[in-house]
């Protein structure tokens, strides 16, 4: 169902460039038509539940105190409520279907009870001129955000794995840090997060904490912040890929319709990387395709940023057909999968296929996933064959890199 004013569409516009709008769900309905919440965003383990109230402040208002609280309870209270209420309807139905798209295919959320679920007030309209916080209702963790403290997370942490792994870690400090915290600017909290490393503070000591100014102004415009944004550019080709592959699937011209759920738990994968593992995953694509491979070879690349998972990266001439290329990927991933098993946690390797860059500019992409629940005697022989006789991953230099998400200017 499509989003009903500007306030909702604006957030919704937000969270689906970062979200992805396969995982993004606005304005979803309850069985009797009424709407459950402004937006869903179901990924992996995690629940997110958007409640977006736009209420313009009566600043001529004679009295501020009494038109404070108006703004507050229209604006913050009835929002905390539908966002409560529809986590009671979740909860009570145990599984709830919802659309990406209007007239799109129907995708049921189930194990409501097993998933981590945030809940989002989004309060709109003051301008700043009443204060807002985040807190306990009915026993449950409101986040409650202004629309400049919405930008700037969407900003600083546009992933799903980012922007969710920061909510869990600011419930806990907000619930835990000391019994009272005051700060001025949602980018106070971010900075701390920042600087402990993607981890808060332990403030539990304290009776009070006052946050006056924790630099966060200062920090986006620093070198050290420029030049992270700089190293960042490569992730965002991840991006594009995913946002291309879900254009295709909503509009059903999906090259390799065979292996659908192949892709779809592919760009799942894809989309779990937070914001500085996607930067390895993009300079490699950008890497191979760029390449000048010997004459009947492939650029291939064999990437791995973590022990999730691993990723094969191959380039080929265009002149080769999709099926064609989709086989030299597997090909590749299988042998990929092999050398890397004692170094992963899961037999899982994530294959990108693409054609080499030219003149043109044009490109395509292929996604494989592909798992072992382990490895057998006869996948070895394969890998082995493969090696000998297709030359795949015959001989393989290990170069281990080390990088920081927020490298020196200039290094």
């Amino acid at each position: 169902m499509p989003v009903r004013n500007s306030s909702e569409a604006f957030i919704y516009n937000l969270c689906a460039n970062s979200f992805f709008s396969l995982w993004c769900y606005p304005n979803p309905l309850r069985e009797d038509g009424k709407e459950l919440c402004d937006i869903l965003v179901k990924f992996g383990g995690d629940l997110i539940i958007f409640s977006v109230k736009d209420i313009t402040f009566n600043e001529n208002a004679a009295d501020y105190h009494i038109a404070a609280e108006r703004w507050s309870k229209r604006a913050v209270e009835e929002s905390i409520n539908q966002i409560l209420g529809a986590e009671r309807h979740l909860a009570n139905k145990g599984s709830f279907k919802v659309k990406a798209t209007p007239g799109g295919e129907s995708f049921e959320i189930k194990d409501i009870d097993k998933l981590r679920i945030h809940r989002v007030s989004i309060s709109l309209g003051s301008g700043g001129s009443v204060p807002i916080s985040s807190g306990r209702q009915e026993g449950k963790f409101i986040h409650v955000l202004t629309d400049e403290g919405f930008q700037i997370l969407f900003e600083e942490l546009d992933t799903i794995a980012d922007f969710v792994q920061y909510l869990a870690a600011r419930k806990d400090f907000l619930l835990n840090c000391c019994r009272s915290i005051i700060f001025h600017s949602e980018g106070d909290l971010l900075m701390l997060y920042i600087n402990g490393n993607r981890q808060f503070p332990d403030y539990s000591d304290k009776t009070a904490v006052y946050l006056q100014d924790a630099g966060y102004e200062e920090f986006i415009k620093s070198s050290e912040y420029r030049a992270k944004k700089n190293a960042d550019q490569p992730s965002y080709i991840v991006d594009e890929i995913i946002n291309e592959f879900i254009k295709h699937y909503n509009a059903g011209t999906l090259v390799l319709k065979s292996s659908l759920g192949n892709f779809e738990m592919a760009l799942a994968e894809l989309a779990s990387e937070n914001r500085f593992a996607r930067r390895g995953v993009g300079s490699s694509i950008i890497a191979i395709g760029t390449s000048s491979p010997s004459p009947g070879r492939y650029a291939a690349r064999l990437y791995s940023g973590s022990t999730e998972k691993a990723y094969v990266i191959v380039a080929v001439p265009h002149n080769l057909t999709r099926e064609q290329r989709y086989n030299i990927l597997l090909a590749r991933c299988h042998v990929g999968l092999g050398l890397l098993r004692n170094k992963l946690d899961r037999l899982l390797a994530i294959g990108i296929a693409t054609e080499l860059h030219d003149e043109t500019g044009m490109h395509s992409y292929d996604l494989l996933y592909y798992f072992k629940e382990k490895w057998s005697d006869d996948d070895q022989r394969e890998m082995e064959r493969l090696q000998r006789d297709g030359k795949i991953c015959s001989g393989v230099n290990w170069v281990q890199v080390q990088e920081d998400e927020y490298p020196v200017a200039g290094s």
